[in-house]
């Protein structure tokens, strides 16, 4: 590749150390001039107030991750996921008829099923879009920065993607996450989402996750195990906060918060009682996503055994369970797993490369809600 033909050739170099991944090296090259469309519509709103309420029901939102709150706090709020009342629904009702219809991870069955039982008119006609002078200001605002954010990418992004994107479509809501993304969709346009009371930079985060995703990480040599279909969202977030975070980004948009940052909740905090209380108001009490029962690991979000451990994986598994939100040392991991010869048997290298393992098994089954972290020099917590 000529220097002419791509202005900066970047390699990222980032160690997930609380994800036990090797170094991963990233090459991006890309240039950028794009429309974009910012809109919002009542069926915006009602397609992001059923993304929001599915990623409840798969327990990506909620504990571990953010706060849901049926009104949003003066501080904190980029921690915060915004859910309506909505008058007469309640979200456990709708888990019930999707888990009656085997389509509890399914967006679009589940809208399917609520449609049929007249809950997204009941839904549709009480929420509102963003006002359109809103949505203008808005635009606006971006505009101002637009020329600096595509001129700073145009260091790190590659022409052969970017030939094929034509339009950025913004979608101003009022509901939801800060923000998310879509893939490059065949008409040659990614599409966003952008909360309305959230800092700028949740724009330019987005539409750089949607480019780290045409580059297909997972494909990277470097990341050995390729049936970890769901791990992508780590990585790219690491990634994308990493480049959020490089000298010119973070001038022109002082106010971004990592991701990562963002996202894990304090269970000691108001907001966190907070959800709890909304979460049951909505037929949705905060339970712990792994539990046991009868001796065996249930999964709390469909209710169902967790099976395909092997005999280690659920010793350890099992440990972290009854020592939830608690660091959990190499020495107890040991003598559980080698009981009483654990002195002899002890391999922190073993422990590491089971936990690993474990980890990979975990986003196999398709298990959310489940944080497992490092503690250095320590041991391990289970967050769930």
């Amino acid at each position: 590749m000529l220097f002419s033909e791509c202005i900066l050739d970047l390699y990222l170099l980032i160690f997930l150390s609380s994800q036990n991944y090797s170094y991963i090296i990233i090459t991006v090259c890309y240039n950028i001039v794009m429309d974009y469309k910012f809109y919002s519509t009542q069926d915006t709103e009602l397609n992001r107030y059923i993304s929001t309420i599915n990623y409840v029901l798969r327990g990506l939102y909620g504990n571990p991750y953010f706060y849901i709150v049926k009104s949003l706090p003066y501080k904190g709020k980029e921690k915060c996921i915004y859910i309506p009342s909505i008058k007469s629904v309640s979200v456990g009702v709708i888990k019930e008829l999707a888990r009656e219809n085997n389509f509890l991870y399914d967006e679009i069955l589940n809208y399917r099923v609520m449609e049929s039982n007249n809950i997204t008119k009941v839904i549709k006609e009480q929420l509102q879009s963003v006002s359109k002078n809103k949505v203008l200001r808005i635009q606006n605002i971006w505009n101002s920065y637009k020329k600096e954010f595509e001129s700073i990418m145009n260091d790190f992004l590659d022409n052969d993607l970017l030939n094929k994107i034509n339009r950025v479509d913004v979608i101003v809501t009022k509901v939801g996450s800060l923000g998310s993304y879509s893939r490059l969709k065949s008409d040659g346009s990614i599409q966003i989402v952008y909360r309305e009371d959230v800092d700028i930079s949740v724009i330019a985060e987005s539409i750089l996750t949607s480019f780290i995703r045409e580059t297909d990480i997972l494909k990277n040599p470097f990341i050995k195990m390729q049936q970890m279909k769901t791990v992508d969202w780590l990585i790219q977030e690491n990634v994308v906060d990493f480049i959020m975070r490089t000298p010119k980004l973070k001038k022109l948009f002082p106010g971004y918060i990592t991701t990562m940052n963002a996202s894990l909740v304090d269970k000691e905090s108001d907001l966190y009682q907070q959800t709890k209380m909304y979460l049951t108001e909505l037929g949705l009490p905060q339970e712990q996503a792994l539990k046991i029962k009868n001796g065996s690991v249930y999964y709390a979000i469909d209710n169902k055994e967790l099976k395909g451990l092997t005999q280690q994986e659920e010793k350890l598994l099992k440990l972290l369970i009854e020592k939830v939100g608690h660091t959990v040392s190499y020495d107890e991991i040991a003598e559980v797993l080698w009981e009483e010869d654990y002195i002899n048997k002890f391999s922190l290298n073993a422990i590491n490369k089971l936990v690993y393992e474990l980890r990979a098994k975990l986003r196999l089954l398709k298990v959310t809600g489940v944080i497992l972290h490092t503690v250095r020099g320590k041991g391990y917590r289970l967050e769930a």
